[in-house]
Protein backbone atom coordinates (compact mmCIF):
# COMPACT_ATOMS: atom_id res chain seq x y z
CA UNK A 1 0.00 0.00 0.00
CA UNK A 2 1.31 3.44 -0.51
CA UNK A 3 2.26 5.54 1.82
CA UNK A 4 0.09 8.37 3.09
CA UNK A 5 1.41 11.82 3.59
CA UNK A 6 0.34 13.75 6.82
CA UNK A 7 -1.12 16.95 6.32
CA UNK A 8 1.43 19.90 6.68
CA UNK A 9 0.56 23.82 7.87
CA UNK A 10 1.58 25.98 4.89
CA UNK A 11 5.37 26.70 5.34
CA UNK A 12 6.71 30.34 5.51
CA UNK A 13 8.27 29.76 2.44
CA UNK A 14 4.58 29.88 0.84
CA UNK A 15 3.90 33.11 2.27
CA UNK A 16 7.33 34.86 1.04
CA UNK A 17 6.34 33.55 -2.46
CA UNK A 18 2.52 34.73 -2.29
CA UNK A 19 4.14 37.98 -1.28
CA UNK A 20 6.46 38.06 -4.00
CA UNK A 21 4.43 36.84 -6.26
CA UNK A 22 1.45 39.99 -5.20
CA UNK A 23 4.27 42.32 -4.88
CA UNK A 24 5.18 42.00 -8.40
CA UNK A 25 1.58 42.09 -9.08
CA UNK A 26 1.31 45.28 -7.83
CA UNK A 27 4.50 46.59 -8.97
CA UNK A 28 3.65 45.64 -12.70
CA UNK A 29 0.01 47.32 -11.89
CA UNK A 30 1.38 50.63 -11.10
CA UNK A 31 3.41 50.28 -13.97
CA UNK A 32 0.76 49.77 -16.53
CA UNK A 33 -1.70 52.74 -14.91
CA UNK A 34 1.08 55.29 -15.43
CA UNK A 35 2.21 53.80 -19.17
CA UNK A 36 -1.79 54.51 -19.81
CA UNK A 37 -1.68 57.71 -17.70
CA UNK A 38 1.10 59.09 -20.36
CA UNK A 39 -0.28 57.44 -23.62
CA UNK A 40 -3.71 58.64 -22.98
CA UNK A 41 -2.48 62.15 -22.36
CA UNK A 42 -0.61 62.33 -25.28
CA UNK A 43 -3.26 60.96 -27.30
CA UNK A 44 -5.92 63.53 -25.77
CA UNK A 45 -3.96 66.35 -26.45
CA UNK A 46 -3.51 65.57 -29.76
CA UNK A 47 -6.99 64.67 -30.73
CA UNK A 48 -8.33 67.77 -28.95
CA UNK A 49 -6.31 70.07 -31.24
CA UNK A 50 -7.10 68.06 -34.00
CA UNK A 51 -10.53 68.48 -33.82
CA UNK A 52 -10.88 72.20 -32.66
CA UNK A 53 -8.47 73.39 -35.70
CA UNK A 54 -10.85 71.41 -37.77
CA UNK A 55 -14.22 72.21 -35.78
CA UNK A 56 -13.32 76.25 -35.91
CA UNK A 57 -12.04 76.00 -39.77
CA UNK A 58 -15.27 74.90 -40.80
CA UNK A 59 -17.18 77.53 -38.46
CA UNK A 60 -15.15 80.61 -40.01
CA UNK A 61 -15.73 79.04 -43.26
CA UNK A 62 -19.69 78.79 -43.03
CA UNK A 63 -20.10 82.14 -41.04
CA UNK A 64 -18.44 84.30 -44.09
CA UNK A 65 -21.61 84.88 -45.86
CA UNK A 66 -23.90 85.17 -42.88
CA UNK A 67 -21.16 87.40 -41.23
CA UNK A 68 -21.04 89.87 -44.40
CA UNK A 69 -25.05 89.86 -43.88
CA UNK A 70 -25.21 90.72 -40.49
CA UNK A 71 -27.10 87.82 -40.34
CA UNK A 72 -27.25 86.71 -36.67
CA UNK A 73 -29.79 84.15 -36.67
CA UNK A 74 -28.16 81.71 -39.35
CA UNK A 75 -24.99 82.16 -37.93
CA UNK A 76 -26.35 81.42 -34.61
CA UNK A 77 -28.17 78.25 -36.28
CA UNK A 78 -24.62 77.03 -37.36
CA UNK A 79 -22.99 77.89 -34.32
CA UNK A 80 -26.13 75.71 -32.26
CA UNK A 81 -25.44 72.83 -34.73
CA UNK A 82 -22.02 73.11 -33.73
CA UNK A 83 -22.41 73.11 -30.11
CA UNK A 84 -24.30 69.77 -30.25
CA UNK A 85 -21.42 67.63 -30.70
CA UNK A 86 -20.42 66.64 -27.36
CA UNK A 87 -17.12 67.32 -27.55
CA UNK A 88 -17.95 71.28 -27.64
CA UNK A 89 -18.60 73.41 -25.00
CA UNK A 90 -18.90 76.61 -26.13
CA UNK A 91 -19.09 78.52 -29.38
CA UNK A 92 -18.53 82.41 -30.10
CA UNK A 93 -18.09 84.64 -33.17
CA UNK A 94 -16.80 88.33 -32.61
CA UNK A 95 -16.63 91.23 -35.58
CA UNK A 96 -13.16 92.48 -36.57
CA UNK A 97 -13.37 95.20 -33.52
CA UNK A 98 -13.49 92.26 -31.41
CA UNK A 99 -17.66 92.37 -29.93
CA UNK A 100 -19.61 89.39 -29.52
CA UNK A 101 -21.78 88.94 -32.95
CA UNK A 102 -22.88 84.97 -31.67
CA UNK A 103 -21.61 83.29 -28.32
CA UNK A 104 -23.49 80.28 -26.90
CA UNK A 105 -22.42 77.19 -24.75
CA UNK A 106 -21.45 77.11 -20.96
CA UNK A 107 -20.31 80.25 -19.61
CA UNK A 108 -17.95 78.54 -17.58
CA UNK A 109 -15.75 76.74 -20.32
CA UNK A 110 -14.68 80.86 -21.56
CA UNK A 111 -11.44 80.61 -19.42
CA UNK A 112 -10.45 77.08 -21.14
CA UNK A 113 -8.17 77.25 -24.34
CA UNK A 114 -9.85 77.61 -27.30
CA UNK A 115 -9.09 77.62 -30.98
CA UNK A 116 -9.64 80.40 -33.05
CA UNK A 117 -9.84 80.96 -36.67
CA UNK A 118 -10.49 84.12 -38.88
CA UNK A 119 -13.60 85.23 -40.71
CA UNK A 120 -12.54 85.54 -44.41
CA UNK A 121 -14.83 87.28 -47.20
CA UNK A 122 -13.09 88.65 -50.40
CA UNK A 123 -9.80 87.96 -49.02
CA UNK A 124 -10.76 90.87 -46.06
CA UNK A 125 -10.61 89.76 -42.29
CA UNK A 126 -14.39 90.22 -41.21
CA UNK A 127 -14.41 88.63 -37.65
CA UNK A 128 -13.50 85.62 -35.55
CA UNK A 129 -14.72 82.30 -34.59
CA UNK A 130 -13.80 80.68 -31.17
CA UNK A 131 -14.16 77.01 -30.48
CA UNK A 132 -13.75 75.74 -26.69
CA UNK A 133 -13.58 72.09 -25.89
CA UNK A 134 -14.86 69.76 -23.36
CA UNK A 135 -11.53 67.80 -22.58
CA UNK A 136 -13.33 64.87 -20.84
CA UNK A 137 -14.78 63.86 -24.05
CA UNK A 138 -11.13 62.93 -24.94
CA UNK A 139 -9.08 60.15 -24.21
CA UNK A 140 -9.94 57.45 -21.25
CA UNK A 141 -8.87 58.78 -18.21
CA UNK A 142 -7.24 56.46 -15.58
CA UNK A 143 -9.87 56.62 -13.06
CA UNK A 144 -12.36 55.73 -15.97
CA UNK A 145 -10.46 52.78 -17.04
CA UNK A 146 -10.39 51.89 -13.61
CA UNK A 147 -13.80 51.70 -13.14
CA UNK A 148 -14.61 50.18 -16.24
CA UNK A 149 -12.31 47.16 -15.71
CA UNK A 150 -11.98 46.62 -11.80
CA UNK A 151 -13.54 43.56 -12.17
CA UNK A 152 -10.55 42.58 -14.71
CA UNK A 153 -8.22 43.92 -12.22
CA UNK A 154 -9.40 41.90 -9.40
CA UNK A 155 -9.34 38.55 -11.01
CA UNK A 156 -5.81 38.47 -11.80
CA UNK A 157 -4.70 39.55 -8.32
CA UNK A 158 -6.97 36.07 -7.26
CA UNK A 159 -5.13 34.05 -10.50
CA UNK A 160 -1.65 35.34 -9.01
CA UNK A 161 -2.05 34.43 -5.61
CA UNK A 162 -3.53 31.09 -7.00
CA UNK A 163 -0.17 30.31 -9.42
CA UNK A 164 2.02 31.35 -6.19
CA UNK A 165 0.48 29.24 -3.96
CA UNK A 166 0.08 25.80 -7.01
CA UNK A 167 3.66 26.41 -7.28
CA UNK A 168 4.68 26.15 -3.77
CA UNK A 169 2.72 23.46 -2.98
CA UNK A 170 3.88 21.44 -6.20
CA UNK A 171 7.55 22.33 -4.93
CA UNK A 172 6.67 21.15 -0.98
CA UNK A 173 4.60 18.00 -1.57
CA UNK A 174 5.78 14.66 0.01
CA UNK A 175 7.08 12.35 -2.59
CA UNK A 176 4.32 9.22 -2.12
CA UNK A 177 6.19 5.75 -2.76
CA UNK A 178 4.29 2.62 -4.35
CA UNK A 179 6.05 -0.08 -1.70
CA UNK A 180 4.68 -2.72 -3.68
CA UNK A 181 6.07 -2.21 -7.26
CA UNK A 182 9.46 -1.81 -6.54
CA UNK A 183 11.19 0.68 -9.35
CA UNK A 184 12.77 -1.39 -12.34
CA UNK A 185 16.23 -0.75 -13.42
CA UNK A 186 17.21 1.69 -15.79
CA UNK A 187 18.13 0.27 -19.16
CA UNK A 188 21.28 0.39 -20.32
CA UNK A 189 22.91 2.39 -22.91
CA UNK A 190 25.91 1.64 -25.73
CA UNK A 191 27.12 4.92 -25.04
CA UNK A 192 28.00 4.21 -21.50
CA UNK A 193 30.36 1.26 -22.46
CA UNK A 194 33.61 0.41 -22.93
CA UNK A 195 34.81 -1.15 -26.42
CA UNK A 196 37.70 -3.42 -26.29
CA UNK A 197 40.46 -3.42 -29.55
CA UNK A 198 43.09 -5.88 -29.37
CA UNK A 199 45.88 -6.11 -32.72
CA UNK A 200 46.74 -9.91 -31.86
CA UNK A 201 50.36 -11.35 -33.52
CA UNK A 202 48.91 -14.20 -34.52
CA UNK A 203 51.70 -15.44 -37.39
CA UNK A 204 54.77 -16.66 -35.22
CA UNK A 205 56.15 -19.63 -37.32
CA UNK A 206 59.25 -18.05 -39.74
CA UNK A 207 59.12 -14.75 -38.01
CA UNK A 208 62.45 -13.88 -36.05
CA UNK A 209 62.21 -12.61 -32.50
CA UNK A 210 63.49 -9.16 -33.69
CA UNK A 211 61.43 -8.82 -36.58
CA UNK A 212 58.11 -9.83 -34.04
CA UNK A 213 59.96 -7.35 -31.46
CA UNK A 214 60.38 -4.43 -34.33
CA UNK A 215 56.66 -5.35 -35.35
CA UNK A 216 54.88 -5.14 -31.65
CA UNK A 217 57.60 -1.67 -31.27
CA UNK A 218 55.63 -0.44 -34.44
CA UNK A 219 52.07 -1.51 -33.51
CA UNK A 220 52.19 -0.39 -30.13
CA UNK A 221 53.15 3.34 -31.79
CA UNK A 222 49.96 3.55 -33.82
CA UNK A 223 48.12 1.90 -31.22
CA UNK A 224 48.78 4.79 -29.34
CA UNK A 225 48.29 7.32 -32.02
CA UNK A 226 45.16 6.13 -33.01
CA UNK A 227 43.94 6.00 -28.82
CA UNK A 228 45.00 9.49 -28.51
CA UNK A 229 42.59 10.40 -31.90
CA UNK A 230 39.60 8.52 -30.57
CA UNK A 231 39.73 9.36 -26.29
CA UNK A 232 41.33 6.15 -25.63
CA UNK A 233 44.29 4.29 -23.90
CA UNK A 234 46.50 1.39 -25.19
CA UNK A 235 49.27 -0.81 -23.43
CA UNK A 236 50.93 -3.28 -25.17
CA UNK A 237 50.15 -6.98 -24.19
CA UNK A 238 53.36 -8.84 -24.15
CA UNK A 239 53.68 -11.80 -26.35
CA UNK A 240 50.34 -10.97 -27.73
CA UNK A 241 49.94 -7.45 -29.15
CA UNK A 242 48.85 -4.25 -28.60
CA UNK A 243 45.19 -3.59 -26.68
CA UNK A 244 43.42 -0.09 -27.26
CA UNK A 245 40.34 0.83 -24.79
CA UNK A 246 37.74 3.35 -26.12
CA UNK A 247 35.93 4.85 -22.61
CA UNK A 248 33.05 5.80 -22.18
CA UNK A 249 31.40 8.68 -23.80
CA UNK A 250 28.13 10.53 -24.80
CA UNK A 251 28.26 10.14 -28.04
CA UNK A 252 25.71 8.22 -30.16
CA UNK A 253 28.41 7.72 -32.53
CA UNK A 254 30.87 5.90 -30.07
CA UNK A 255 30.45 2.24 -31.46
CA UNK A 256 30.90 3.47 -35.24
CA UNK A 257 34.27 5.64 -33.66
CA UNK A 258 35.16 2.42 -32.23
CA UNK A 259 35.26 0.59 -35.41
CA UNK A 260 36.61 3.43 -37.08
CA UNK A 261 39.54 2.76 -34.60
CA UNK A 262 39.82 -0.58 -35.08
CA UNK A 263 39.94 -0.01 -39.11
CA UNK A 264 42.43 2.82 -38.69
CA UNK A 265 44.73 0.41 -36.57
CA UNK A 266 44.59 -2.51 -39.58
CA UNK A 267 45.28 0.24 -42.05
CA UNK A 268 48.48 1.23 -40.60
CA UNK A 269 49.82 -2.31 -39.16
CA UNK A 270 48.53 -3.65 -42.58
CA UNK A 271 51.92 -3.79 -44.20
CA UNK A 272 53.96 -5.38 -40.98
CA UNK A 273 53.87 -8.83 -42.51
CA UNK A 274 56.04 -12.00 -42.24
CA UNK A 275 59.35 -12.81 -43.12
CA UNK A 276 59.69 -13.84 -46.81
CA UNK A 277 56.33 -14.39 -47.09
CA UNK A 278 52.85 -12.64 -47.86
CA UNK A 279 50.85 -13.05 -44.80
CA UNK A 280 49.41 -10.36 -42.69
CA UNK A 281 51.03 -10.84 -38.72
CA UNK A 282 48.05 -9.45 -37.12
CA UNK A 283 44.63 -9.89 -36.37
CA UNK A 284 42.35 -7.71 -34.82
CA UNK A 285 38.78 -8.36 -32.68
CA UNK A 286 36.72 -5.93 -31.00
CA UNK A 287 34.19 -6.47 -28.45
CA UNK A 288 31.57 -3.98 -26.32
CA UNK A 289 31.55 -4.55 -22.63
CA UNK A 290 29.38 -2.96 -19.65
CA UNK A 291 31.28 -0.86 -16.84
CA UNK A 292 34.93 -1.30 -18.06
CA UNK A 293 37.97 -0.70 -16.19
CA UNK A 294 41.03 -0.24 -18.50
CA UNK A 295 43.21 -0.41 -15.90
CA UNK A 296 41.98 -3.49 -14.87
CA UNK A 297 41.95 -4.87 -18.29
CA UNK A 298 38.51 -7.46 -17.33
CA UNK A 299 35.00 -6.48 -17.74
CA UNK A 300 32.06 -7.63 -15.96
CA UNK A 301 28.88 -8.72 -18.40
CA UNK A 302 25.63 -8.41 -16.92
CA UNK A 303 23.41 -10.81 -18.44
CA UNK A 304 19.90 -9.89 -16.32
CA UNK A 305 17.69 -12.01 -19.27
CA UNK A 306 18.96 -15.65 -18.41
CA UNK A 307 19.51 -15.62 -14.51
CA UNK A 308 22.43 -16.47 -14.41
CA UNK A 309 25.27 -15.24 -12.17
CA UNK A 310 27.38 -12.25 -14.22
CA UNK A 311 30.07 -13.53 -16.36
CA UNK A 312 33.34 -11.69 -16.88
CA UNK A 313 34.87 -10.46 -19.99
CA UNK A 314 38.60 -10.35 -19.67
CA UNK A 315 41.46 -8.98 -22.31
CA UNK A 316 41.97 -12.86 -23.32
CA UNK A 317 38.64 -13.41 -24.14
CA UNK A 318 38.81 -10.48 -27.20
CA UNK A 319 42.04 -11.74 -27.83
CA UNK A 320 40.60 -15.19 -28.56
CA UNK A 321 37.87 -13.54 -30.70
CA UNK A 322 40.96 -11.91 -32.95
CA UNK A 323 42.13 -15.50 -33.58
CA UNK A 324 39.34 -16.44 -35.11
CA UNK A 325 39.31 -13.49 -37.75
CA UNK A 326 41.42 -13.99 -40.91
CA UNK A 327 44.91 -13.00 -41.10
CA UNK A 328 45.17 -9.16 -41.27
CA UNK A 329 41.22 -8.87 -40.74
CA UNK A 330 38.92 -7.74 -38.20
CA UNK A 331 36.30 -9.36 -36.26
CA UNK A 332 33.77 -7.62 -33.87
CA UNK A 333 31.45 -8.89 -31.39
CA UNK A 334 27.84 -9.02 -31.10
CA UNK A 335 27.50 -6.56 -28.40
CA UNK A 336 30.05 -4.01 -30.53
CA UNK A 337 28.35 -4.34 -34.04
CA UNK A 338 24.83 -3.87 -32.17
CA UNK A 339 25.88 -0.70 -30.62
CA UNK A 340 26.97 0.94 -34.14
CA UNK A 341 24.56 3.67 -35.18
CA UNK A 342 23.41 3.02 -38.92
CA UNK A 343 25.25 -0.05 -39.47
CA UNK A 344 24.54 -0.48 -43.07
CA UNK A 345 27.73 2.24 -43.30
CA UNK A 346 30.16 -0.96 -42.69
CA UNK A 347 31.26 -2.88 -45.29
CA UNK A 348 30.04 -6.22 -43.34
CA UNK A 349 30.87 -9.92 -44.15
CA UNK A 350 28.50 -12.34 -41.63
CA UNK A 351 31.21 -14.71 -39.55
CA UNK A 352 31.08 -18.64 -41.05
CA UNK A 353 33.34 -20.05 -38.05
CA UNK A 354 32.58 -23.34 -36.38
CA UNK A 355 34.92 -22.35 -33.78
CA UNK A 356 32.14 -19.71 -32.82
CA UNK A 357 30.85 -21.66 -29.87
CA UNK A 358 34.14 -22.38 -27.92
CA UNK A 359 33.40 -18.47 -26.48
CA UNK A 360 30.16 -17.94 -26.91
CA UNK A 361 29.47 -18.05 -23.53
CA UNK A 362 31.27 -14.29 -23.40
CA UNK A 363 32.12 -12.84 -26.81
CA UNK A 364 29.88 -13.90 -29.55
CA UNK A 365 31.38 -12.83 -32.72
CA UNK A 366 29.29 -11.27 -35.45
CA UNK A 367 31.51 -11.24 -38.38
CA UNK A 368 34.15 -9.46 -40.04
CA UNK A 369 33.74 -5.78 -41.14
CA UNK A 370 36.01 -5.03 -44.08
CA UNK A 371 35.83 -1.66 -43.96
CA UNK A 372 33.62 1.76 -43.93
CA UNK A 373 31.62 2.95 -46.89
CA UNK A 374 32.33 6.34 -48.94
CA UNK A 375 33.28 9.48 -47.12
CA UNK A 376 34.31 7.28 -44.10
CA UNK A 377 36.83 5.77 -45.79
CA UNK A 378 38.51 8.79 -47.07
CA UNK A 379 38.46 10.07 -43.33
CA UNK A 380 40.60 7.15 -42.48
CA UNK A 381 42.60 7.57 -45.52
CA UNK A 382 43.47 11.31 -44.08
CA UNK A 383 44.00 10.10 -40.89
CA UNK A 384 45.90 6.92 -41.60
CA UNK A 385 48.55 9.41 -43.75
CA UNK A 386 48.44 11.81 -40.96
CA UNK A 387 49.51 9.10 -38.44
CA UNK A 388 51.96 7.35 -40.50
CA UNK A 389 53.58 10.31 -41.30
CA UNK A 390 54.25 11.10 -37.30
CA UNK A 391 55.36 7.61 -36.66
CA UNK A 392 57.43 7.92 -39.31
CA UNK A 393 59.28 10.48 -37.96
CA UNK A 394 59.20 9.11 -33.88
CA UNK A 395 61.02 5.66 -35.23
CA UNK A 396 63.03 7.19 -37.73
Amino acid sequence: MPSIPSKKAWPPAAYALTVAGVGGYLVAFAVAMAAWWFVDSQRRVQDMAHFGETAASELAHVAAEPMSRNDRVSLGLAAQRLLKRPEVSRVSVYTVDNQPFVVIGDEAASSAPAHIKQIIRQDAVIGDVSVTLDASRFGLPVLTMLARSWLLWLFGLALTVACCALADWRRSRPVVEDESEPAPPPAPEHHDDTYILVANLFQRQGVSGAFRENALRHAAAVASRVADLYAGESVELPGTGVLVTLGPSDSVERGFEAVCAALLLRRLCRGLRGEGNDTALFRYGLDLASGTSAQNMAVVRDDPDDGEPAKRLTVSDVVLLSSLAPSGELIVGADAYDSVEESGRLIFEEAENTAASAIAAVSVPKGIVRGVAGEYDSLLRSQAEFIAHAISEELG
